[in-house]
């Protein structure tokens, strides 16, 4: 059975760590920061900020974010752990 990242935990991550996790996030996906805008309903320079620890995500873009995660499974979550404080 595969546990679900915990969205109210990804919303308390610290800077760097969240801009780290969607840059790891994005590059296992294969997504450009283009191509992961458009998949969260952002731009890319929204991408870049985040991942440059900038800006965090909005609540939405959390969750989908989280929803990415648990769509990969043990390794979305392996991923997620790698993260945690």
């Amino acid at each position: 059975m595969n546990k679900k990242v915990a969205l109210s935990q990804l919303k308390r991550m610290p800077q760097p760590y969240i801009g780290l996790l969607i840059k790891q996030l994005r590059q296992e996906m294969e997504l450009t920061q283009e191509e992961f805008a458009s998949e969260c309903g952002v731009v890319f320079s929204t991408v870049n900020r985040w991942e440059k620890g900038h800006t965090r995500p909005s609540p939405m873009a959390l969750k989908l974010i989280s929803l990415k995660l648990d769509s990969m499974g043990e390794s979305g979550q392996k991923l997620f752990q790698q993260y945690q404080c």
